[in-house]
């Protein structure tokens, strides 16, 4: 046999070899990546359970904590100011805001950013018409504890300070709310 065919079959056989452990080794690691998080299911809050307590500010640095809210259903819309989602969705708040409050649910918008990045975000989209709060995640666990892992998220609280509903806003148990206060005509105040 022909030194150079041996030499070209060893080194055939060394890169058919290389190559398989390559794919055993890319197969191993795909294997162990698991779930990525938009297949992972999101974390909620359990329908019924008391809602956690937090404090966050307005603001206009007031601090609020849920009992700010005693006897009353809110609906806590978790924002923030860089986010594309929030900005398409804060003007279908502003205007279910006074349909809600008509049957009995407060929106309430909670910026997971600073003060100053809410601020401005309140002033270029014009937002004076519902309460807005401030708890970054930085220096609040109000969103973690909410699981408010994405935003927009919402959560909303009934008047016994029990979680009635949260998730996403494209969930139809949202969407079912939200035609709920469409149909609703608010009276002039």
């Amino acid at each position: 046999m022909d030194l150079t065919l041996v030499v070209t079959l060893a080194l055939l056989w060394i890169v058919v070899l290389f190559n398989l452990v390559l794919t055993l080794a890319l197969i191993r690691r795909v294997k162990g990546l698991g779930p990525t998080p938009q297949t992972r299911p999101l974390a909620m809050l359990e329908k019924g359970q008391l809602a956690p307590n937090f404090t966050a500010e307005t603001l206009h640095g007031q601090e609020i904590t849920l009992s700010s809210y005693g006897g009353r259903k809110v609906a806590f819309a978790f924002i923030q100011p860089g986010c594309g989602p929030c900005q398409e969705l804060i003007p279908t708040l502003r205007n279910l805001a006074p349909k809600a409050k008509a049957d009995a649910t407060e929106i309430i918008l909670v910026s997971v950013s600073d003060a100053k990045s809410t601020e401005k975000l309140v002033e270029e989209l014009g937002i004076s018409d519902i309460p807005v709060l401030v708890a970054p995640r930085e220096t609040s666990t109000f969103a973690d504890d909410y699981k408010a892992a994405v935003t927009p998220w919402y959560c909303i609280v009934d008047e016994e300070a029990r979680v009635f509903s949260n998730g996403v806003f494209s969930s139809k148990e949202w969407i079912s709310l939200a035609e709920t206060w469409n149909t609703i005509v608010p009276q002039p105040a």
